[in-house]
C-alpha cells in the first residue's frame, strides 16, 4: 500500500540528511492465509512444504480445516482415491481427538500432516479440483436443529389446545392430528394458530402448508380490514351526529333573540319623620 511505503520511507529516514537505496530496510510482513487457500492447495496437489507453511499461516484451528478438507474430499470422484483420503482424514480425526483428551496439543502436527500432505497426495493425481465450499454438514445440523425447534412448538400448541402433555403430543398423537390437519388444514391451521413450517410437519407437503397458510393470513387480513372499516364508519357517524349537534345549538343560538329584562325602578326612600323631643313637666300650673 503507497501509505505503508511511505510510511516505511519516513521511518527510514528518521535522524538523516540523506537516504539512499541501501538506507531503506524493509522486513517482511507476516503472511495470512485464508482456509479457502489452504483447501485450495490440497485439492491442487501443492508440494508439502507449501502446505505445511500455509497450514502454519492460516489461523483456523485444526478441528475447523478438517471438516472442510472432508468436504473436498467427498467431490473426488474417483472412489479408490476418495476412499484412501477419507483414510487419512479419519486418522487425522483421532489424533485431534486424543489432543482434546491427553490436552497434548503436539499432536495437532501429526493431524495436520495427514488431513493436508496425506489428502493431497490422492488429490494431486486425480486431475479433479473440486469446489472449496464450507461443509454441508453444517446445514444438515442447521436444518435438524430447526426442525427439532418446530416440533417443539407443535407439541406445546397442540398441548395447549387439547390439554394433554408435550411428550404425549410427540410419541402417541402427532401421526393422529396430521390425519386430521389433512382433512381441513385452514379450519385446523387457524384453530391452533400455526405457522408455516408447523403445517408442513403435519402435512408432510411444503407447498399445501404454505397455501394453508396464506389462507388464513388473508382471511385474517380481510376479518381485521372489516372491523377497522366498522370501527371508521362509526367513529365518522359519532362525529358527524356531535357537528350536527352542535351546528343546530348554534343556529338555535342565533335566531331567538335574548329575551329584554324591563328594568325595575328603584324605590324611593320615604323621609323618616323625627318625633319632638320630650319636655320635661314644669311647675306652671302654680
Amino acid at each position: 500500500d503507497m501509505r505503508s511505503a511511505v510510511n516505511m520511507l519516513f521511518g527510514s529516514a528518521a535522524g538523516r540528511t540523506e537516504l539512499s537505496a541501501e538506507g531503506v530496510s524493509t522486513a517482511q510482513k507476516d503472511e495470512r492465509a485464508t482456509i479457502f487457500d489452504l483447501v485450495a492447495a490440497v485439492a491442487s496437489g501443492t508440494s508439502d512444504d507449501r502446505l505445511m507453511k500455509l497450514s502454519r499461516e492460516c489461523e483456523e484451528k485444526p478441528d475447523y480445516v478438517v471438516q472442510w478438507v472432508e468436504e473436498a474430499v467427498s467431490q473426488i470422484p474417483d472412489r479408490a482415491r476418495r476412499i484412501r483420503a477419507y483414510r487419512r482424514v479419519s486418522r487425522a480425526d483421532v489424533y485431534l481427538g486424543r489432543t482434546m483428551t491427553r490436552q497434548y496439543y503436539t499432536l495437532w502436527r501429526y493431524a495436520t500432516s495427514l488431513m493436508t500432505v496425506g489428502v493431497a497426495a490422492e488429490e494431486e493425481s486425480s486431475g479433479y479440483r473440486p469446489r472449496v465450499m464450507p461443509p454441508s454438514r453444517w446445514k444438515r445440523m442447521a436444518t435438524a436443529k430447526k426442525q427439532k425447534t418446530v416440533r417443539r412448538t407443535l407439541s406445546a400448541a397442540l398441548a395447549e389446545g387439547y390439554s394433554i402433555p408435550d411428550s404425549q403430543i410427540q410419541s402417541e398423537y402427532i401421526d393422529l392430528l396430521s390425519r386430521v390437519a389433512e382433512a381441513n388444514p385452514e379450519e385446523f391451521c387457524e384453530r391452533h394458530n400455526l405457522d408455516a413450517d408447523q403445517m408442513t410437519v403435519l402435512l408432510h407437503d411444503k407447498a399445501r402448508a404454505a397455501a394453508a397458510f396464506k389462507a388464513v393470513q388473508k382471511a385474517a387480513k380481510e376479518r381485521e380490514m372489516k372491523v377497522k372499516k366498522a370501527a371508521a364508519a362509526k367513529k365518522a357517524e359519532a362525529r358527524k351526529k356531535a357537528d350536527l349537534e352542535e351546528a343546530l345549538k348554534k343556529a338555535e343560538a342565533e335566531a331567538a333573540p335574548a329575551p329584554v329584562v324591563p328594568e325595575v325602578p328603584a324605590e324611593e326612600e320615604k323621609p323618616v319623620e323625627k318625633k319632638p323631643a320630650a319636655t320635661q313637666a314644669t311647675l306652671d300650673f302654680f
